[in-house]
């Protein structure tokens, strides 16, 4: 089995949809921040992140916290 952590803030909430088969996926985001500093007194801040695809098998179980 393989296992795989995520670590960070969903960037939206969670999209549930069947495959013609009938299998369950789920699509989610996960937002990560990036600081960017133009000036030394100053910084702007980004959020951004990629949406993962759906494994070929989907999950058993998930677990949130």
């Amino acid at each position: 089995m393989n296992k795989i952590t995520i670590i960070g803030n969903l960037g939206r909430d969670p999209e549930m949809h069947h495959s013609n088969s009938g299998q369950a996926m789920t699509r989610f985001s996960v937002a990560t921040n990036l600081a960017i500093p133009p000036r030394p007194a100053n910084s702007a801040k980004r959020s951004s992140g990629p949406t993962a695809p759906p494994p070929a098998r989907p999950p058993r179980s998930v677990t949130t916290t």
